[in-house]
């Protein structure tokens, strides 16, 4: 399926794979991928940083263009949100108008947001007759104005506004990693949830190829991304997992880049540890461990246990 075969493209490009979260300061910089954490940063990021050198109740469908679901596949509520050109967004008016809206989760001092946003607008500048965007920063002081001037300065023009008043953020992305793009097809179906900073242009429109033309049909199945690091963004290998839901649990290992695949049903998992190679144990509190009825990427960080 290309779903997979995009996915198994991202892991050779594991390197750009950067994710970013509030930091406080004892937190981990990011190196290959950070770590979520709880608190928000100090200072209110004045939006105009350079990008880092990182390489990163439910709704139905509009009726004209829904289609069966899978039983487990879930819809995304609708919301508007007002845009920095002073208009609103509405998620079932832009489902009415395309074939895909990706919803990106963002926010002004996340670098590996900065960093994909340039390959993003490249992206969406050629495809936006059937692909809609809106990017939602979820950092509380990130106002419209704030947004807008972040947006002037490098010349991005898709829609901008803020994840206020929804609970995106909570719903599909609980490790609050950003960037995090929820891929929402013209069903109204959420059928992945794509953590962490696209490294060019092409990826961007692989994953949008996924969901364009006539023949396009919601998936039956989900395709998760198991990726197991240690706290500086290296691979750990050899690292086995069970994705258990109320049913069984099938397990899976890590290979050498420390990276893992699991195609499944649409449905709720739970991702527990089998085995660990010696000497390392897993961070829950930065790690994610659960995955929804939606293709996903799961970041598990490791550390060595004390002697």
């Amino acid at each position: 399926m290309k779903k997979l075969a995009l996915l198994l493209s991202l892991l050779l490009l594991i390197g750009c794979l950067t994710a970013c979260s509030t930091k406080p300061a004892s937190a981990p910089e990011t190196t290959g991928a950070a770590a979520p954490v709880s608190e928000a940063p100090d200072t209110e990021p004045a939006g105009t940083d350079e990008p880092s050198d990182l390489p990163a109740e439910t709704t139905e469908a509009p009726e004209e263009t829904a289609q069966p679901l899978p039983s487990d596949r879930i819809t995304m509520a609708d919301f508007t949100v007002e845009t920095i050109d002073g208009g609103t967004f509405t998620l079932s008016q832009a489902l009415q108008d395309h074939e895909l809206v990706l919803v990106n989760l963002w926010a002004t001092w996340c670098g590996p947001c900065a960093y994909e946003f340039p390959f993003l607008q490249t992206a969406w500048e050629q495809n936006q007759d059937k692909v809609a965007v809106i990017a939602l920063s979820v950092e509380p002081s990130d106002s419209l104005d704030v947004i807008r001037a972040y947006a002037e300065q490098r010349g991005l023009t898709f829609p901008m506004g803020s994840a206020e008043g929804t609970d995106l953020m909570e719903t599909f992305s609980p490790g609050g990693m950003i960037p995090t793009s929820i891929l929402v097809d013209r069903s109204g179906a959420v059928t992945a949830v794509e953590i962490g900073a696209k490294g060019s242009v092409e990826e961007f429109e692989a994953l949008f190829a996924d969901y364009l033309g006539d023949d396009y049909q919601t998936p039956s199945e989900c395709t998760y991304t198991l990726i197991c690091m240690d706290m500086d963004g290296k691979p750990v290998p050899d690292c086995a997992f069970s994705f258990c839901n109320d049913e069984l649990c099938v397990p899976v290992q890590t290979d050498d880049d420390g990276t893992a695949l699991f195609i499944g049903a649409p449905t709720d998992y739970h991702l527990q540890v089998v085995s660990l190679p010696e000497g390392w144990t897993v961070l829950k509190h930065y790690s994610q461990m659960e995955a929804g009825p939606y293709s996903s990427t799961l970041i598990v960080y490791l550390t060595k246990e004390n002697p």
